[in-house]
């Protein structure tokens, strides 16, 4: 254990995936993505728009909308040509009333991001020029708005501020936070076991009197620590950025109690100890560090495609899916900061992630007790 962790602190990539990264830069990019997404959605609120329109005489009083520039076109003009070539973002053709007063707008975009944000701008300028128009056909008949329009939707959201925060954030927490535990994991089991194998100086070890078992504990011992270390690190990092952001005036990160605070954990050291088993006995059992960081990078893209699960919205917290090997503990997590996992559920997680990582260690156990030169020695 002390041999692994002094070699570890003379490492500079071991420390660097483990603490540097989590702590800075993953937050650091975090918040970077975060500051280019307000500000491209600010930029395209404001963005001067071009709209041809047809078919209709006056566009009052949505003609006078900042930003907006309505230019008239002609009902025969190619839309598509319109769009692509002469640098209209919308077309809007208004065709003719039929004989209810109601009348046909189609409108023509091109389906890009952009066009998406713009149409959506559009859409909220013609329902202003339909409700203009409703309100002056009511007055020629005398009428008051509430006459078609007889109620008023008054809504309140009755969400805490811990289910709330839980809902928008704690599915990217959870991926985060699991994902972080197996790369943090990753950076060190392949050297503490493929890595000595190919240095020879496991067959030192090994020639000690100490029992496999012992040396693999103590190993799996140090690649747990290093991967809740990665874990502290990733908490230390997306403290930072609250702390540095806005989030915390709004309240919208608030709610979690200690005793959540404390299942979490628990629920973050199983799986590390997950990781660190199926990683430290994938690897003891590879044949050289090439094919154990093969066999490790396999396993994390399949942990972050399982992962992208519980960063959905409305993902429920019950059914199949807790069933789930590692997406179980992330959906368990993201319940646990909304205030909505049972003990039942938190219990079943729990122990199903502990009899795996039980099982994994009995497993190479055996396989290498059952020929332990070929699975030890390079």
């Amino acid at each position: 254990m002390k041999k692994e962790v002094r070699e570890a602190l003379r490492d500079k990539r071991t420390l660097f995936l483990t603490i540097l990264m989590p702590l800075v830069f993953y937050p650091a990019m975090i918040a970077l993505t975060g500051w280019m997404t307000v500000q491209q959605q600010a930029s395209e609120k404001t963005r001067v728009i071009t709209v041809g329109f047809s078919g209709i005489t006056s566009l009052t009083p949505v003609d006078q909308t900042e930003n907006v520039l309505w230019i008239n076109v002609s009902k025969e003009a190619d839309p598509s040509v319109l769009l692509s070539k002469e640098g209209y973002d919308v077309i809007a053709n208004f065709l003719p009333e039929a004989d209810d007063g109601r009348s046909t707008v189609k409108l023509h975009y091109l389906g890009t991001a952009a066009g998406e944000a713009t149409l959506s701008r559009v859409r909220i300028l013609i329902r202003d020029l339909e409700d203009h128009i409703v309100e002056q056909r009511l007055e020629k008949k005398g009428l008051d708005k509430s006459y078609i329009d007889p109620f008023e939707l008054e809504v309140t959201d009755h969400a805490t501020t811990r289910i709330s925060a839980g809902s928008k954030f704690g599915g990217i927490g959870a991926y985060f936070l699991v994902f972080l535990a197996f790369t943090g994991c990753m950076a060190v089991a392949v050297d503490t076991a493929a890595g000595e194998k190919e240095r020879g100086t496991l067959e030192a070890i090994l020639a000690t009197p100490a029992r496999f078992l012992s040396v693999a504990g103590g190993k799996l011992i140090y690649v747990s620590c290093m991967g809740m270390l990665s874990v502290l690190a990733t908490i230390g990092g997306i403290g930072l950025l609250i702390v540095l952001g806005s989030y915390v005036a709004t309240g919208e990160v608030g709610g979690l109690t200690w005793p959540s605070v404390f299942a979490a954990m628990f629920l973050m050291v199983l799986v590390v100890l997950l990781f660190a088993s199926l990683l430290y006995g994938s690897s003891i059992l590879s044949r050289s560090t090439k094919e154990a960081h093969l066999k490790a990078a396999l396993m994390m893209l399949v942990t972050a495609m399982v992962l992208i699960y519980c960063t959905l919205p409305g993902v429920p917290t019950e059914g199949t899916m807790m069933y789930v090997p590692v997406l179980n503990v992330a959906l368990a997590l993201r319940a646990i900061w909304e205030g909505l996992l049972t003990p039942t559920q938190y219990l079943g997680v729990a122990g199903m992630t502990l009899g795996l990582a039980v099982m994994i260690l009995l497993s190479v156990s055996w396989l290498v007790r059952r020929n332990p030169e070929k699975a030890l020695l390079k």
